[in-house]
């Protein structure tokens, strides 16, 4: 391998602009080389935009090219297995935008994919980068908050447009408060615990037309560490809340999108600011990949890591589907480990 990982973009699409920043964050480490579309102008725009040396509409030439060592997977949920596994095959290392899978047994074929090519494999869980939720999770490892009882997790906005992402909308290609918005959300909650879920129970509901799937989620989860959780999601408030609540034996602790306040039962409250970086996670994101790759590594958020959040995902549906409580362990078997740190 070169002294740079030398990266292709596949798809140009909204999320490749962060996937690109994220590269360019990392200079001494990586190059991106060449992005790839079906559509010639669109990959052509991403090109100049980033300055990049070609472009291209032929995935597959990307994956038999020499000069090309790891790929960053940006395509719609549907498509992620085949072009996962394709990149596995042609020696490929592996970074795919979230979520990984549609459900868990096509993310165990990546990830058998993944592991007979010997290549490394992560998902962009790029929530676990923000420095906000690093130092909150640093901040709960340090003991402080002592046993944890119950976290609130939310995540709102409105939307009434589908020009962005149309495909987004087809129950065929995921739900988007499940799978688009419960991929980072579900994550991060037992990420910054190092707690995963044992057992969800959820309900759901489709109540704008303009979606195929449902556009309010509240789950509630039991936790390895004991806690219990619950996660409100909803695309129809004009309350874009997207924060995080613990409450814990010496206090509670709000985590929010750039500060996490703490209040002890006695004490004076704490404020800790920790801004968003201009690329809203993606240089660590990108530079935890390309870092794993050089090291030959398991990176943080690896696919096997990503099975949690892909289990939880599918209970979620499951639950609402099936107006029951999914234990995780008796649906989906045994998990490794939830982080890497």
């Amino acid at each position: 391998m070169a002294d740079k990982v030398r990266v292709g973009v596949i798809g140009a699409g909204v999320i490749s602009a962060s996937h690109l920043a994220g590269y360019r964050a990392n200079p001494d480490r990586c190059e991106v080389v060449v992005i790839a579309d079906l559509d010639r102008s669109r990959a052509e725009s991403r090109r100049d935009e980033f300055g990049l040396p070609e472009a291209t509409t032929d995935a597959e030439a990307v994956f038999g090219r020499d000069d090309i060592d790891a790929v960053s997977i940006c395509l719609p949920h549907s498509l992620h297995e085949p072009f996962v596994v394709r990149a596995a095959e042609a020696g490929k290392h592996v970074l795919c935008e979230k979520p990984f899978a549609l459900n868990v047994a096509s993310l165990d074929r990546m990830a058998a994919a993944c592991q007979a090519a010997g290549v490394v494999c992560m998902s962009a869980q790029v929530l676990r980068f923000r420095a906000i939720h690093q130092a909150a999770r640093a901040f709960i490892r340090t003991g402080v908050l002592g046993r944890i009882h119950q976290t609130w997790r939310r995540r709102g906005g409105i939307s009434r447009s589908l020009s962005q992402n149309p495909w987004i909308y087809d129950r065929k290609q995921g739900s988007l408060v499940v799978h688009g918005f419960g991929a980072h959300e579900y994550d991060i909650l037992m990420w910054l615990q190092d707690a995963p879920a044992e057992t969800v129970y959820a309900c759901g509901r489709v109540n704008n037309p303009i979606w195929d799937t449902e556009d309010e989620v509240s789950a509630v989860f039991t936790l390895r560490d004991g806690s219990f959780a619950n996660m409100r999601q909803s695309l129809n408030t004009l309350d874009g809340g997207w924060d995080e609540y613990i409450m814990a034996d010496h206090g509670c602790l709000k985590v929010g999108s750039s500060s996490f306040e703490w209040q002890p039962v006695e004490g004076e409250k704490q404020v800790h600011e920790h801004p968003l970086d201009p690329t809203g996670g993606f240089a660590g994101e990108c530079g935890e990949f390309v870092a794993a790759v050089q090291e030959d590594r398991e990176p943080e958020a690896s696919v096997r890591q990503a099975r949690w959040v892909q289990a939880t995902m599918e209970a979620v549906e499951t639950s609402i589907r099936e107006g029951r409580v999914v234990n995780l362990r008796e649906e989906f078997g045994e998990f490794g480990p939830i982080s890497v740190s």
